[in-house]
């Protein structure tokens, strides 16, 4: 396109010829990502999701149940 209608004395326009040149590139490698990978990356992420939810129940279990635990045991053995 930019040979057909000498573009080259525009600077916006070759550049975003070149944005969409490199656009597509990085799509056609999308495209051709083998199954076998994007399995994988669908398991990081579910891990990191669960990841975050057992720290956030972490958190909420020590600073709300184990002090509620502690304070009835100590009223049992008083």
């Amino acid at each position: 396109m930019e040979e057909f209608h000498q573009l080259e004395t525009n600077l916006q326009v070759k550049q975003f010829l070149a944005d969409t040149r490199k656009y597509l590139h990085q799509m056609i490698r999308i495209v051709n990502i083998k199954e076998e990978i994007l399995i994988n990356i669908q398991i990081i992420a579910d891990l990191s999701y669960a990841w975050e939810l057992i720290d956030r129940l972490n958190s909420s279990f020590l600073t709300n149940i184990i002090p509620s635990l502690f304070s009835r045991l100590q009223a049992v053995t008083l």
